[in-house]
């Protein structure tokens, strides 16, 4: 289940912290219209900055309490699709709003469990052709998917092929990682690395997905180091002084965020490729 900003993030001695990160209404498309490019190639061909003001804004959202995007008005917002933390063979569709399925990552860490995770899929990738799947939220981050890059290229490359073979008019986005930051970009690395060295030919990435916060690292809250790169802890971003969350709502930082991990793309061949900004968040001491 996803959590709220507060719940995934703040030490819990940290009641002074307002949290302005309702998942629903928080997230963005850039770079392609995803809903009318098929393939790849599509991609490399024509790529019109925001061809459609819909497409280009989604929302996240949180179920807790078992609430669904049926509990919200939506079809007001203008929204063009919207995804929920889960997989749904029947997903509601207010306002003709598209529905991107998420399976998550959680767990799936032997090939015997991800085997488990596709018999439990069939029916729902055989109902939903067509659509876009996301394989999983936050891979680098204990408490969400928390997987070494080892064991994250082994589940996405099982996914992957396991819904390209059974509908190949899916499309596929990577997991999005917390935020663009030095150590988390050294996650990605490992993740293409072990990737080429067990199958032998580049991940397939058709969509690019990160989340966009601006967090401590190595501190005792925030957004901690990813799975199997304690050895790199000197490279995560260390506590801000006083606590302070200043920096969290720091515009520029957060734009220069986005641009070096475009960078980061181009210099791993992904430049054509469609990026999600599928999370980020604003909050302040009271």
């Amino acid at each position: 289940m996803a959590q709220s900003f507060s719940q995934k993030f703040l030490p819990k001695r940290q009641v002074s912290v307002r949290s302005y990160s309702i998942r629903i209404g928080r997230s963005s498309l850039a770079a392609c219209l995803l809903v009318f490019m098929a393939t790849v190639t599509a991609y490399a061909q024509s790529c019109p900055l925001y061809p459609s003001p819909h497409q280009r804004i989604g929302f996240n959202v949180a179920r807790e309490g078992n609430v669904d995007i049926r509990n919200y008005d939506a079809p007001r917002l203008g929204a063009g699709w919207y995804h929920d933390y889960t997989v749904s063979k029947t997903p509601s569709h207010p306002g003709g709003i598209l529905y991107h399925q998420m399976i998550r990552a959680s767990g799936r860490d032997t090939p015997a469990k991800i085997k488990q995770l596709i018999t439990q899929l069939t029916p729902v990738v055989d109902a939903s052709p067509g659509d876009l799947w996301i394989l999983g939220n936050e891979p680098d981050r204990y408490g969400q998917d928390g997987l070494t890059a080892t064991q994250y290229a082994s589940f996405y490359h099982d996914l992957y092929y396991f819904i390209k073979q059974r509908d190949p008019t899916s499309r596929i986005a990577i997991a999005g990682i917390v935020q663009p930051t030095p150590i988390r970009l050294r996650y990605l690395d490992m993740v293409l690395a072990e990737y080429q060295r067990l199958y032998s030919e580049p991940m397939p990435v058709e969509i690019w997905d990160i989340h966009n916060f601006i967090l401590p690292e190595n501190c005792y809250w925030g957004a901690s180091v990813p799975p199997g790169l304690e050895a790199y802890q000197s490279e995560a971003v260390p506590c801000p002084a006083n606590n302070s969350l200043d920096d969290h709502g720091n515009i520029e930082i957060f734009k220069q965020q986005i641009r070096t991990f475009r960078q980061w793309m181009k210099n791993h061949g992904y430049q054509d490729r469609p990026l999600i900004v599928s999370e980020y968040g604003k909050m302040h001491s009271k």
